[in-house]
């Protein structure tokens, strides 16, 4: 088996609808183990209810992967996000968001051996 280089990524969405920058860095998700060995990838859509506090209060698997151990890393990590609410006359308001997260393998890139 070839080594690989683990890439986590979150795709882009649009920053119109929420910002996850917020006040702490959210942590990517964690690629699983057992689907590292198994060379699984895939893309899991969650559906986030952000209050307006910025806090994801309900976390639902809009369209999973096809591997339960990637959309529970997706989960497990969005409950640690911290969201800029969306903002009504300048208000915060609670709102739904789509957050797609991507997990796949890369090869490990060669590098010269060292003399």
């Amino acid at each position: 088996m070839s080594s690989c280089v683990l890439v986590v990524s979150c795709a882009s969405v649009p920053q119109s609808c929420f910002d996850v920058r917020g006040t702490r860095e959210n942590p990517p998700p964690v690629y699983p183990a057992a689907s590292r060995i198994l060379g699984q990838q895939g893309k899991t859509t969650l559906r986030v209810f952000v209050t307006s506090y910025g806090y994801p209060e309900v976390i639902e698997v809009h369209t999973s992967s096809g591997y339960g151990n990637l959309d529970q890393s997706a989960m497990d990590t969005m409950r640690k996000w911290c969201f800029s609410p969306v903002r009504t006359d300048g208000k915060p308001v609670d709102s739904w968001v789509l957050i797609p997260i991507v997990f796949r393998m890369e090869p490990r890139s060669s590098s010269p051996e060292s003399p």
